[in-house]
């Protein structure tokens, strides 16, 4: 019970709490990649650990600067910042790809009109892009 109280102990229920909460994270960040840049998240997951490092040097180690401190506010509203524009990037990018979903489910159900002309060579046909895209069935 007393190693809780120490560097080690403190650092030991941070980082048990930082591994379970990147694991979730990232299981439910994958389905979101589809939507957004990146490039957003990798730069806003690798300012989360340059803010987790600099804060294992504050809280384990002996370094407790104002500096150190400062570094660590920067990077975590770095990392938001990325984050917040990836998130944006989500909410503007997936109605209009459901609404192309929505297109094609409706070409594939009904049908593609007397007269228009068979896909190109090499172009997909609306069933093909629909699996390919990724596309849920709309209701």
């Amino acid at each position: 019970m007393g190693a809780e109280h120490t560097r080690e102990g403190k650092w030991r229920r941070i980082n048990g709490g930082l591994i379970p909460v990147g694991i979730i994270g990232a299981y439910f960040a994958a389905p979101s990649l589809r939507f957004c840049n990146p490039l957003l998240l990798l730069f806003g997951g690798l300012f989360l650990g340059f803010a987790a490092n600099v804060g294992y040097d504050r809280l384990v180690g002996d370094e407790k600067t104002r500096f150190n401190s400062i570094q660590v506010w920067v990077f975590i509203l770095l990392a938001a910042g990325f984050l917040g524009a990836a998130c944006l990037e989500i909410y503007q990018r997936e109605p209009r790809w459901d609404a192309k979903c929505a297109a094609l489910q409706a070409e594939m159900l009904n049908g593609t009109a007397m007269g228009s002309p068979a896909p190109k060579k090499g172009q997909a046909t609306a069933s093909e892009a629909f699996q390919a895209l990724g596309c849920r069935p709309q209701l």
